[in-house]
């Protein structure tokens, strides 16, 4: 078999991760082998059975695309792989790769720092805000504790929807009388630091950038080039191109005092010259685009970084070594969202994981979800909020209040803590997500689908120490469903002592779930894709 991706990115479709593992292991027991590739562009795996019965894994360039020539004395270097064994199933795997990358792939501040908590505007206001607007987001962001505040596609002059003004950068004073100065200042006043979306990689064709330099764009002198998301790609190829993009990227930073980077790529490279001399194109843009990262992360180290390829495209080592965070997924459903992060977590850790509390309907997959039920899975990552803040009801603010303060007491288990996919919805009715130190753990305990004939609910723990006294308690969450907001009331509690041995063993009971036979008011009123979070300390 085999896999890759063309388009010039490492594609949402097959991330250029891969494990391969003996027929019984299982999440804790057997062999396994992980494999990744420290590149963002092209790439093709094949893996072959021979008639020998062995097991062949080839995973480079991709060879369908690529060509290059050597001269005499020439030298060239292809993407490095990065090989990992664990007998010790997929946790150990996962722990493997969680250290590594932790260690020596993400850039110094995300090492050493947690990234603050975001609010982002898109889904709020998409391109139809002004400066009233985003001061009222501001201002009711500050008042929930949220830490930054990234304004996103829209700022800049000419830039109405997506299809315009992408390449100059130049704010708009039209919808933003007193620019992004005014607004990184209003920010500062709340106490919130400032951030900003950027496209810097994509041109459209009434930007002064693109009147002046048509012959930046990638194109084939032959054929019309094709429009993407209403934009064209810039050539990283030339060291001009390059230098254009980081001298606006930096202008914009350094101008307006940003502390935070969404960096956004929308589409895939497409006309590509179709001549002999550029069988290292694609391979030859991944390097331009690293130079323009080097350079901004060199000149800005305590910047954070988002890498946002159009819903996951780049989200790989390569990039990892440059942004602090990807963006997973656009689909943030309640379900479709805990399999994703269940998925990379195999390969990668979850404290570099762009997780945001959105809409109340996934704008996806159009299905229903509390604010949270939604947070229960957001928590194993970084968390973000892009919903519309004017439109909350009193019982949503201070839900969001609550839940942020939650995130700040035990955030630094996501960072400094290993993580642990105990169950996961691909073999399971349930999914439970654990981050630990040892010594205090957090734990989210989601359900798919409820039946009326519940089967009884355990909590099981991993990483804790078995001969430790633990107390443990859920954190109670508001019971909404829609149009009934604000009446709802708390869940249930569940809250008691267990050794460590308890919860890796038999796991902890917990209330009952709610069925119309023996109701006495103490279940667990639990619905389709909800669940509860759990907060273990070890007991003095």
């Amino acid at each position: 078999m085999s896999f890759g991706s063309i388009n010039g990115w490492t594609s949402n479709r097959h991330n250029s991760f891969f494990a391969i593992k003996e027929k019984n292991t299982t999440k804790t027991d057997g062999s396994i082998y992980g494999f990744h590739l420290l590149w963002s562009g092209n790439y093709e795996v094949s893996i072959e059975r021979d008639s020998f019965d062995m097991l062949r894994v080839q995973g480079g360039l991709d060879s369908t695309l690529f060509d290059k020539a050597l001269k005499c004395h020439e030298s060239f270097e292809t993407p490095w792989g990065i090989l990992a064994y664990s007998p010790k199933g997929e946790q150990g795997l996962s722990l493997l790769f969680q250290h590594f990358v932790k260690q020596n792939i993400l850039p110094p501040l995300a090492r050493t720092k947690t990234q603050p908590i975001v609010y982002n505007n898109f889904d709020a206001t998409g391109f139809a805000f002004n400066e009233d607007k985003i001061h009222s987001l501001m201002k009711k962001a500050a008042d929930l504790g949220i830490e930054t505040f990234v304004l996103d596609d829209g700022w800049f002059e000419g830039r109405f929807d997506d299809c315009h003004a992408l390449g100059d950068w130049m704010e708009g004073k039209k919808r933003l009388p007193h620019g992004l100065r005014g607004l990184a200042d209003y920010s500062a006043s709340l106490g919130m630091n400032f951030g900003i979306w950027m496209e810097p990689e994509m041109v459209c064709d009434d930007s002064h950038l693109y009147q002046a330099h048509s012959d930046w764009v990638i194109h084939d002198p032959s054929i019309a080039p094709y429009k993407a998301h209403g934009e064209w790609t810039l050539d990283l190829r030339k060291k001009e191109v390059q230098d254009y993009v980081i001298n606006a990227v930096e202008r914009v930073l350094s101008e307006f005092n940003a502390t935070f980077l969404k960096w956004d790529c929308n589409r895939a490279l497409s006309d590509v010259p179709l001549t002999t001399k550029n069988g290292s194109f694609y391979y030859d843009y991944i390097v331009g685009l690293y130079r323009v990262l080097d350079h901004i992360r060199q000149n800005h180290p305590n910047l954070w970084m988002e890498a946002c390829a159009s819903g996951g495209n780049r989200f790989d080592l390569g990039a990892l070594s440059y942004f602090t965070s990807c963006w997973l997924s656009d689909d943030t459903d309640f379900y479709e969202r805990s399999l994703i992060q269940a998925s990379l977590s195999l390969g990668y850790p979850v404290s570099m994981f762009s997780n945001h509390v959105t809409l109340r309907r996934s704008n996806v997959m159009h299905r229903y979800g509390s604010l949270d039920s939604r947070y229960d899975v957001a928590f194993f990552g970084l968390l973000g909020y892009e919903l519309d803040l004017d439109k909350l009801t009193l019982q949503e603010y201070q839900t969001i209040q609550d839940q942020i303060q939650t995130y700040k007491k035990y955030r630094h288990l996501i960072r400094e803590g290993d993580f642990y996919l105990v169950e996961d919805f691909y073999t399971s009715n349930d999914a439970t997500f654990e981050n630990t130190d040892g010594k205090e753990a957090i734990a989210s305990k989601l359900i798919k689908l409820i039946n009326p004939t519940p089967v009884e609910r355990r909590l099981s723990l991993k990483g804790l120490k078995d001969d430790t006294l633990y107390t443990y308690h859920d954190r109670q969450e508001r019971l909404t469903e829609p149009g009934k907001e604000n009446e709802a009331p708390f869940s249930e509690i569940d809250e008691g002592d267990a050794y460590g041995v308890t919860f890796a063993s038999l796991g902890i009971p917990l209330a009952k779930q709610w069925n119309a036979d023996s109701a006495t008011g103490k279940e667990a009123y639990l619905s389709d894709f909800s669940g509860r979070l759990y907060f273990v300390q070890q007991k003095e």
